[in-house]
């Protein structure tokens, strides 16, 4: 995703404002790629030191780690290329897949569910105004305030909301699946 924003900014086909045209697909793409940088920061510093063992995450949290970037991906690369629709579907899918990731977590399931609510309506409206015969970069704007407002909400939670009860309660999640896996050991 880094060589394409590279690509994209040193392209030979863009005018000398494109870079700065806050529509651009640049901007969409940087925007996700600093929600990928979010969410990577999020699995390596908070949930790898409180799941220090694989066997600790349930098989939900392993699907979960795989579908969130894969489905940031193929935003990215949908976007990219000007397949809105899918674009906006994948990213709209994201918000969905971190509730289902954070449905066990008691503190965090009133504000996921409150942005996967958010994501499906926002992602709706995008969809059908794919279909309506706008100007594509009225288009790529409200794309690009839809995935500000997620990124700031998602970026909310992990450095605000997330370090006080919410990992609290990951931790005595993961110290009770660690205390079953040892009773079964046993």
């Amino acid at each position: 995703m880094i060589y394409d924003l590279i690509n994209i900014f040193l392209s030979k086909k863009r005018s000398s404002v494109a870079i700065f045209d806050i529509f651009s697909h640049f901007n969409i793409c940087l925007l996700i790629v600093a929600f990928v940088i979010i969410d990577f920061i999020h699995l390596q510093a908070d949930m790898n030191e409180i799941y220090k063992k694989p066997t600790q995450k349930t098989f939900a949290y392993l699907i979960c780690d795989v579908i969130t970037p894969s489905l940031l991906f193929l935003s990215f690369v949908f976007l990219k290329n000007g397949f809105y629709f899918f674009g906006i579907v994948a990213f709209g899918l994201v918000p969905c897949t971190l509730y289902f990731y954070k449905r066990e977590n008691i503190k965090s399931q009133k504000y996921f569910r409150n942005f996967r609510n958010f994501s499906i309506a926002m992602g709706l409206v995008l969809c059908g105004i794919t279909f309506i015969d706008m100007d594509k970069i009225y288009l790529r704007g409200l794309i690009q305030m839809f995935i500000i407002i997620c990124l700031f909400v998602y970026w909310r939670y992990i450095f605000y909301l997330y370090p006080d009860d919410p990992r609290k309660e990951d931790k005595i999640t993961a110290k009770a699946m660690l205390d079953t896996e040892l009773l079964e050991e046993n």
